[in-house]
Parts: structure tokens; sequence; C-alpha cells
């Protein structure tokens, strides 16, 4: 069944491609060798082994794999080993497809195909091409999309950020706010998920992201309040409190009806994070669990981030006078009280990324805006 080894118009797509032959005869694997080769797989990314155990540790980076059926616990070795994601094999076997090992095998793996025992070299080729080809243009299109996915991950990452940019520009006293926001979120989200409370929500690895930038985009219906108001150095006035208090509602109709998770999860924390535990917060009066918990997450780190950020009205307490504070709420039901006691557990955490992330120097020095903590209390921020 030797032949002489022809260039296939296939060859620069197989170029790149290994396989492996397990056959105990060294003609036969030779002669295969040879197809392989002729179907534009250089020699040296051909390799042969004489039983399947020896084929184990290739499994991995093989293109195809040529098994010979008939070696004893062959097509048991090729039940257990191929199953999973793998290469797609040819099976040399006198077996026919009634078998029920060869049939229950190429069902369960789809890129499994199979010869007799007398192949002639045309056929095999053929295979070979067929299940080689599939596989190669398979891989490339699974790359193709994967690379897509990942341009679109950074794509919506770039565009969350800017807009995170076009919040902070408009609320001038609040510098590096949302960043910070961001990473305590982080932070608090990891504690609550080793550690959440028994039939509330989860959080799993996945959802970490989503929170980031949510927590990013928190206070993007900041957007609709005037600017006289939002950066207005002096006391607010309780109509002008009012408008302040709206940003949830104005953030909600900005990103409402998205079909984008992550503007989903960003309206429902932008609407919820000043929800309180004891039913007080705005704008819905929600309570307790029924507040979601991404907004839960993000009211504690707000609050703490507000408390210790720079202001021109108000001088910025310390990190410590910030936990001290957040502590004596504990029994005052703004918070949800797991979460709270999850968030002081993570000082040192938190310490590192207000470290990390410093507001700016502003040049205002006046304090005379009792608008927070002096006057209409930071819980209400």
């Amino acid at each position: 069944m030797t032949h002489g080894v022809t260039t296939s118009p296939h060859a620069p797509l197989l170029s790149q491609a290994q396989g492996v032959i397990i056959n105990s005869r060294p003609f036969e694997g030779d002669n295969l060798s040879q197809i392989l080769q002729s179907l534009g797989i250089p020699e040296d990314q051909i390799q042969k082994v004489s039983s399947p155990a020896e084929a184990n540790n290739l499994l991995g980076s093989m293109d195809l794999i040529i098994l010979d059926g008939d070696l004893p616990d062959a097509l048991t070795w090729a039940r257990e080993h191929l199953l999973a994601p793998a290469s797609p094999a040819l099976l040399l076997t006198a077996a026919d497809s009634r078998n029920p090992q060869v049939t229950n095998l190429m069902e369960e793996h789809e890129e499994t195909d199979f010869v007799g025992r007398f192949w002639h070299p045309h056929e095999i080729k053929g295979r070979i091409r067929q299940l080689l080809t599939g596989h190669i243009l398979k891989r490339r299109l699974e790359q193709q999309v994967q690379e897509r996915t990942q341009e679109l991950e950074r794509t919506v990452e770039e565009l969350v950020s800017r807009l995170a940019d076009a919040i902070e520009g408009r609320d001038t006293h609040t510098g590096q706010h949302a960043r910070r926001m961001s990473l305590y979120a982080d932070a608090l989200g990891r504690k609550y998920m080793a550690c959440p409370r028994e039939g509330d929500e989860i959080i799993e690895e996945k959802d970490l992201p989503l929170l980031r930038k949510a927590a990013l985009l928190h206070d993007i219906g900041k957007l609709a309040v005037p600017d006289h108001i939002l950066n207005k150095p002096d006391r607010l006035t309780p109509e002008e409190f009012c408008v302040i208090q709206s940003h949830p509602n104005k953030g909600t109709q900005i990103l409402k009806n998205s079909d984008l998770s992550v503007l989903k999860r960003a309206c429902e924390v932008g609407l919820t994070h000043h929800e309180k535990w004891n039913g007080r917060g705005y704008p819905q009066g929600l309570s307790q669990t029924g507040i979601p918990l991404m907004g839960r997450i993000v009211a504690i780190v707000d609050v703490f981030d507000a408390l210790t950020g720079k202001r021109p009205y108000r001088k910025p307490n310390s990190p410590e006078e910030a936990f001290n504070k957040l502590e004596s709420e504990k029994d005052n039901g703004h918070f949800d009280p797991h979460l709270l006691s999850q968030f002081l557990d993570i000082k040192d955490e938190i310490m590192e990324i207000y470290k990390k992330f410093p507001d700016s120097d502003h040049s205002q020095t006046s304090y005379n805006r009792k608008g927070c903590l002096e006057c209409i209390s930071y819980r209400n921020l």
C-alpha cells in the first residue's frame, strides 16, 4: 500500500497540523505517515507509537489521532481518552459499524471516523483530509469568535470607563470616586462571595466584572443634574437637595431597556444604591433583601468613599474615622448588617485601594456648604 508523496492542495491549511499514529505494525505506520505528509503535514510533526498508552502525553497537542482499533483494549482506551474536547480520531478496525463499541464511540465523539482493516490509500487519505480540514476550520472559527468576544469586552470596558470619566468630569467634587468605588465594590463582593448570607442572593466570579462596572456607573444620573446644583459650593436648599436625590431615577432613564447585561446591572445599582436596610432610603423605599445585593454593596462603599473623599464644602474624614462611623451604624438599620460586618473585616484591603487612588488637591478650601455629613447626614449621600 505504499505510494509516492504528492503535494495536496490542502497543504497550506494542514502545514501546521500535528498527528499521532498509534499502530504496532511499522510498515502500516510508515504508509500512514506518508499519507499525512502528502496532505502537507511535515514529517517532524508526525508521531508514531506502538500502543495507546504511549500516546497519553501527546493527546493535548495533536490535531489528529490515527488509532489501530484492533490493538488490545484500543476501543476502551479511545472512549476514556477521546470523549473530552479532543482531536479528531480515525480508527482502523476489522469491526464494522454495527460493533457497539465503534457505534458508541462515534456517537459520543462526533469527530471520529473509521475505515476497515484493509484500507485503500485514496479512501483513507480522503477521510483524513475531511477530519483534519473540518477540525482546523472549526478551531479557526472558535478562535475568531473568541477574538471578537474579547474585542467586544474591551470595547464595553473602554466605553464604561469613558462614561465614568464623563460622570466624574461633571462632579468636580468627587475626584477618583468612581474608580475607588469599583475596586471597593469588587473587594466587598469577593468577601461576600466567600461567605454569603443563607437564603440571599449569591455572587459568582463571573458576576464580579458586572459589579465593578455597575459601581463605576452608579452615579450616571448626575449627568442630568444641573451644574449649578451639582457643584454648588454653598449649602443646598431643600429644593436643590430634592434635585440631587432625583439622580437614581434619572440614571434609570438613561440606562433602561438596554439588552447589555452590564447596563442592566448598572441601571439596577444606580437606582438602588441609596436604599436603606430599614426601608427609609430613596427613591423606592425598598428594605432588607428586597434591595438588590449589588445595590446594597455599592451603598456601603459609596458612603465610605463620600466620608473619606475631599470636598470643597468640608474636610475629609480619615479612613479610620470613616470606619468608626460606619461601625456606629450597625444597629441603626441603614446598611445590610451582614455586608457591613464584612466590609469592616477587609479594612486593610480597602486602605490599599484608598492610598492607591487619592483625590487631587482642590483649589477651593471653603467649607460653607452644609450638604453632607454636618447637615443632611452622610446617610443621604
